[in-house]
């Protein structure tokens, strides 16, 4: 499989400084295991085309996949709503 590239976007940014350590540390560590596995157990198709979702330790971080340049971008980091 391909090596996909990961690129966080400035809202993406702004959100993941905003989070607290310990946990902004565990979703840098997820988002960059998306170089690899792009599409991990638990993410979900969100809308038509590369978009998706996957929860990590309460936030839930939104990106796209485009297979065809094979990049990654997140786009938000949300605090999960229950």
């Amino acid at each position: 499989m391909a090596r996909y590239r990961v690129s966080i976007g400035a809202r993406a940014e702004d959100d993941l400084l905003a989070i607290p350590f310990p946990f902004r540390r565990a979703l840098h560590q997820r988002i960059m295991r998306l170089r690899e596995v792009p599409r991990p157990v638990g993410w979900e198709q969100v809308g038509a085309g590369g978009n998706a979702a996957l929860v990590v330790h309460g936030y839930e971080l939104l990106f796209t996949i485009d297979d065809e340049s094979t990049t990654v971008t997140v786009v938000a980091i949300l605090p999960r709503q229950r």
